[in-house]
């Protein structure tokens, strides 16, 4: 803070009555938070009312304030009662006084003077030498030092003089003239300042093609508004088009195979090595050429194409509306089509009609009356009451075989019209069975056991190869150049400790087992020996595996998020086709590469006990709830239902199915 010493006298000083006597004041005046232009001090005798006053420059800075010392020498004629004043101006004494103090003074003969501080406080927040209008100035913004009385009116929206305008003077919004003759309005500019806001000049090239590319060697033209729309601007942009009426032409395209230079090289379909030879994907000799479609090359076949119908069915008839041509056959077609219905072997043009409610010989009508006199599902009771048959197995010309529980085998032979139930001595439980052409039966039940018999035998005979498991619930055979090879799949049901699965080719005494840790595997098929399935689960969990011939391992495979429940049947009709099914309804298919839910089914919360599928479009179900059902390619129907469970469904045609069930039930389908 800066201070001024002893001043000379600023008022008049009256003739000293007495030698060596002198009255005085020493006044401060002191001031935070400004730093004023001017400051008055004024003296008034309080008796007279007369004054004198001086004025001082003020001292100090903007940021910190300062203060001024001035010493009064009152005139002899006033009494002692002073009032001394202090008054700040803003920049000049000529300006508007922002602040003032008063303060009252008593004078004595002493030679010392008295002392007064006359402290005065304003706000110059901005440092710009006024004082905000709400400390007593006049600065209408004290955050900005460039705006204040006096300041230049800038082009901002802002007071900037204090006059209560705004960019007065400035002549906005009047018409004006820019850059390139094109005309605006004048506005404010970015730095303040005022500018005609017309549209800069735009630059732009001839582009008839649309494709952002000038015309080769054009000259750009100027436009105030917009560009038009047969031009591209010359920003960014180049006139470097070799054709401007193809859009696909110019510097940088992708070269198409249609005989124009499209990257402007001066080159014509150089990259399509055309008229080489090659293999179409018809699987003839071919040669590379255009193709006016795709505008790429082509492997065009040099002979006639053939037509191939997709045949789904494998029933060497195609579907006429999936055909492909090909110089070879593709795999699962064929060269012939009319296929009515391309998801039933049993249908198609040189088929015999069946007892199934189908077309089955594609004439348009369905099976006569003489072929289906009266249809029903026939059932017998074959053995006690008390058994539950479980797994079937067809085998010769419509033999078939059958095991249940305690230790019921039934066996009905090509020819016979009724099963035999078969008495001897055997395992206590049966559950799964797989019979060879020559009609030779595979059993397999409870604690490992694995069992043969054949039509004629009375007793079973005991294979027990090691390595089989607990309990064994479903058994297929694939027959080989060496005799049939045996699949199993079980667990232990009681416990629930590990599921089993096997394969063994007698006379062997040693199966080679899997185990599937805390699953039980319910059931077991394969179409070949590259499709053997085997499903299962827990309560929570599906588990499907697929047997690796060349690995000789289960393979696990997934199952669609949402499908949490076990499986307990499955069937597999070819590679690329198979369907599972298990409790809460879940029936599943698998379409060469994945496990999906098929939805729109019926089943509801029934367990599928038993699948038999012919075809994506011939498929029978069996559940706990003792109900058959029939997917006709279409739509579902409830074919039968029975009194009690069924279990399992096997047949060799949509007009020969047999099903197990409680209760010694043994159905059949047609009458």
């Amino acid at each position: 803070m800066q201070r001024i010493g002893w001043m000379v006298p600023l008022l008049a000083l009256a003739a000293c009555k007495d030698a060596g006597s002198t009255r005085a004041v020493r006044a401060t005046v002191t001031y935070t938070g400004f730093l004023p232009g001017c400051v008055r001090v004024l003296a008034r005798d309080t008796a007279t009312g007369e004054e004198r006053s001086t004025t001082v420059v003020g001292k100090g800075t903007r940021e910190e304030g300062g203060s001024v010392v001035v010493a009064i020498f009152p005139p002899e004629k006033w009494g002692n009662a002073l009032e001394v004043e202090a008054r700040a101006f803003e920049v000049s004494c000529d300006a508007k006084a922002v602040v003032q103090r008063t303060s009252a003074v008593t004078l004595t003969k002493e030679s010392v003077p008295e002392k007064v501080t006359l402290s005065l406080a304003a706000t110059d927040a901005d440092h710009d030498g006024y004082v905000s209008e709400l400390t007593g100035g006049t600065d209408c913004s004290d955050v900005d030092d460039a705006i204040h009385p006096g300041a230049a009116e800038r082009c901002n929206g802002v007071d900037d003089d204090c006059n209560q305008l705004k960019d007065d003077n400035l002549r906005l919004g009047e018409e004006c003239t820019g850059v390139g003759g094109c005309g605006g309005v004048r506005a404010c500019g970015p730095q303040g300042d005022v500018v005609c806001n017309s549209p800069a000049p735009l630059l732009a090239y001839p582009d008839r093609d649309h494709d952002t590319h000038g015309a080769k060697g054009a000259v750009p033209q100027s436009f105030c508004d917009a560009i038009p729309p047969d031009f591209v601007s010359a920003v960014g942009h180049e006139n470097d088009d070799c054709d401007d009426s193809l859009a696909n032409t110019y510097p940088g395209a992708p070269e198409l195979c249609d005989n124009v230079d499209n990257d402007c090289n001066g080159k014509v379909d150089e990259t399509f090595e055309l008229d080489a030879t090659c293999t179409p994907a018809h699987d003839c000799n071919g040669q590379w050429k255009c193709d006016p479609n795709t505008l790429g090359r082509t492997c065009a076949p040099q002979s006639p194409l053939s037509t191939w119908y997709l045949d789904d069915d494998e029933d060497t008839y195609g579907d006429d509306a999936v055909r492909q041509q090909s110089c070879t056959q593709p795999a699962h077609y064929v060269a012939r089509g009319g296929d009515c219905n391309d998801g039933n072997p049993f249908t198609n043009p040189a088929a015999s009609e069946l007892c199934d409610g189908e077309d089955n010989d594609c004439s348009g009508q369905n099976e006569p009356a003489a072929i289906c006199t009266g249809p029903s599902w026939v059932s017998t009771i074959v053995g006690p009451t008390s058994r539950t048959w479980y797994q079937i197995s067809l085998w010769g010309d419509h033999g078939v075989w059958v095991a249940g529980l305690s230790s019921g085998r039934a066996v009905k032979s090509p020819g016979q019209a009724t099963f035999t139930v078969l008495s001897g001595s055997c395992s206590s439980e049966l559950y799964g069975v797989w019979a060879d052409d020559a009609g030779t039966a595979y059993l397999g039940g409870t604690n490992g056991t694995l069992v043969t018999q054949t039509p004629s035998s009375t007793n079973c005979t005991p294979q027990q190869p090691t390595g089989v498991g607990s309990y064994v619930y479903g058994l297929v055979g694939v027959p080989s150049a060496s005799g049939p090879v045996l699949y199993g799949a079980g667990g232990e049901l009681e416990t629930i400790d590990n599921g089993h699965l096997f394969t063994w080719q007698p006379p062997a005494t040693r199966a080679d087992g899997a185990s599937i840790p805390n699953q039980i595997m319910y059931d077991i098929h394969a179409a070949n020996p590259d499709t053997i399935t085997a499903v299962g689960g827990d309560s929570n969990t599906p588990v499907i595996r697929r047997y690796d011939r060349a690995t000789r391992e289960w393979r696990a495979q997934s199952v669609a998020t949402g499908n949490n429940k076990p499986l307990y049947s499955v069937f597999v009709v070819n590679e690329r086709l198979a369907y599972a099914g298990g409790t809460s309804g879940m029936f599943l298919r698998w379409d060469g590469a994945t496990w999906t839910r098929v939805s729109n089914t019926p089943f509801g919360s029934e367990r599928i006990n038993g699948i038999q599928a012919f075809g994506a479009s011939s498929i029978y179900a069996v559940t706990e709830a003792g109900k058959i059902y029939r997917y006709n390619g279409s739509s579902w129907s409830l074919l039968h239902n029975a009194s009690g469970k069924l279990k399992y469904i096997r047949g060799t045609s949509p007009g020969d199915l047999w099903v197990t069930g409680d209760g010694g039930r043994i159905l059949h389908w047609p009458k």
